[in-house]
């Protein structure tokens, strides 16, 4: 016999009888499939003399128990088919805009918030953790939350979404706060197969929101693939801290740190130092103060540089400390800001491995082999990079021009950069970036007259900006060979010492 999912997660550990996980069935009648599992009397390796025979007391309780089960499942079986959500129109895989993934593919919608306007951070965070736990598992691909979160608020399909993105499962879910409780709903849905796979509602107190994320998470994993969560339990459920006002000042702070202004930097480095001073065990977040402290040196967000490379590498430190994992991917673009290139490429590679979903770590790579003079490497990694988040960050498209431009390819490094500058604005030193290089391309296409306009527009965006201090911000290469030619030709369109 066999009994659904639901029933054996009531049952185990009650009765005297062994459970073999069949996996997803197709139950007559029912669309979506359902998790199943056989039921078996005891092994017989396990009995001994003393076990019951027939017409003993034990052995009927036995038969009593696994017939409740049968009728538990039978009632389980009937209230999922009178409650089971509908069906969806289905995604077709010959209009997907990307090849689907050799491997389970999942993207994570925003939750959409129930309850008033100040609890959209607590919604968004809340769908943010899930996703960052997926990310961890090697086994799925996951859609970044750059690119799935633009679906917020809109009203596009589950077969859009997949087909937009290249998935086969779509995650949406409700969150709802109420004072002290909170009400969370979420829905895994199979795009291809146009079902819904699993489901559940939690009703739960404000402090169990953690559990919540953990069991959301879990489900979502053994609903896609049981062999996903053996052995891999503690990596899906592992979180930097478990102070709640904590982990809602770091995400707060994150998101100002996504706008990337020096007053959003300013006040995001703020929100982690109070995050810190309430769980001094936060290493996520001392790593993300860090890493404002970079970002201030790096961008010439400050007269001292050097300064603030120091107080980076004192905070990465610290986080270091803590857990020996939770600088690495910051780590790995200050040690090229520093001018360690091996060292920064070998420390990327290593958070790769750990974060195989993390567009940006892949785009940080990329990045720092362009500056190792290895542009064809990092060309594979801002492709793997854009395909994680189809809506990709400004620097990553411009670090993929530039590999192209490294690689000699005129014409893909100008598509890129001309993409760059059709997108919305952004920062003046990406913007004086783009146009710097762009320069670069027309010499190599023999237009001189359009190189130097856009050396003249590069000056004007961002006048503090040298040749030098452009190549030393962006590109710490330890081999003069690679950005040399750059150099000599900026000098000759006219970019000032």
């Amino acid at each position: 016999m066999q009994i659904s999912d639901a029933v054996h997660h009531q049952v185990e550990g009650n009765i005297d009888v062994e459970f073999e996980d069949r996996g997803p069935q197709h139950l007559k009648n029912i669309e979506a499939p359902v998790r199943a599992f056989a039921v078996r009397p005891s092994s017989p390796d396990d009995l001994s003399s003393d076990a019951p025979k027939a017409g003993d007391p034990n052995r009927q309780r036995t038969g009593l128990a696994i017939a409740g089960v049968v009728i538990a499942a039978l009632v389980g079986a009937l209230g999922w088919q009178a409650t089971r959500p509908p069906t969806v129109e289905a995604a077709v895989v010959a209009d997907m805009v990307f090849p689907l993934p050799d491997k389970p593919s999942i993207a994570v919608l925003a939750f959409k918030n129930l309850s008033n306007a100040d609890d959209e951070l607590l919604a968004d965070s809340f769908s943010e953790d899930i996703l960052t736990s997926l990310s961890k598992l090697s086994g799925l691909f996951v859609i970044s939350r750059t690119t799935s979160f633009t679906y917020k608020g809109k009203d596009a399909t589950v077969k859009q979404i997949a087909e937009d993105l290249g998935v086969r499962y779509v995650l949406e879910g409700s969150f709802q706060r109420d004072g002290d409780r909170i009400r969370v709903t979420a829905q895994l849905i199979d795009a291809i197969g146009g079902q819904h796979v699993w489901a559940d509602r939690y009703d739960r107190e404000l402090t169990d929101l953690f559990a919540v994320k953990d069991e959301i998470t879990l489900n979502i994993v053994s609903n896609i693939s049981a062999e996903l969560v053996s052995g891999q339990r503690d990596l899906i459920t592992s979180r930097e801290t478990d102070n709640l006002e904590a982990w809602l000042l770091f995400y707060e702070g994150y998101d100002l740190l996504r706008r990337f202004t020096l007053e959003d930097n300013s006040l995001a480095r703020e929100l982690f130092s109070k995050a810190v001073s309430i769980d001094p065990g936060f290493a996520t977040a001392y790593a993300a103060i860090g890493g404002t402290h970079r970002l201030d040196g790096q961008v010439g967000w400050t007269p001292t540089p050097a300064k603030s490379y120091e107080e980076a590498m004192k905070f990465f430190n610290l986080a270091l400390e803590i857990d020996p994992k939770s600088s690495k991917m910051e780590l790995a673009v200050l040690y090229q800001a520093l001018g360690n290139i091996d060292l920064a490429v070998e420390t990327a590679a290593e958070e790769a491995l750990v974060r195989p979903n993390d567009f940006i770590v892949r785009g940080i790579l990329g990045w720092n082999l362009n500056a190792a003079g290895r542009p064809a490497e990092a060309l594979e990694q801002h492709k793997i990079s854009m395909r994680l988040s189809p809506v990709y960050s400004d620097w990553i498209l411009i670090s993929f021009g530039d590999s192209h431009l490294l690689l000699g390819n005129f014409e893909k490094a100008l598509e890129a950069y001309q993409a760059e500058l059709n997108r919305p604005p952004n920062s003046p030193f990406n913007e004086s970036w783009t146009h710097a290089n762009l320069a670069l391309v027309m010499d190599g296409l023999g237009d001189e007259e359009a190189a130097q306009a856009h050396i003249q527009k590069a000056i004007q965006i961002f006048p503090s900006r040298s040749r030098l201090a452009t190549i030393q911000t962006i590109y710490r290469s330890n081999d003069p060979m690679t950005f040399g030619p750059w150099m000599d030709t900026w000098r000759r369109l006219g970019m000032p010492e």
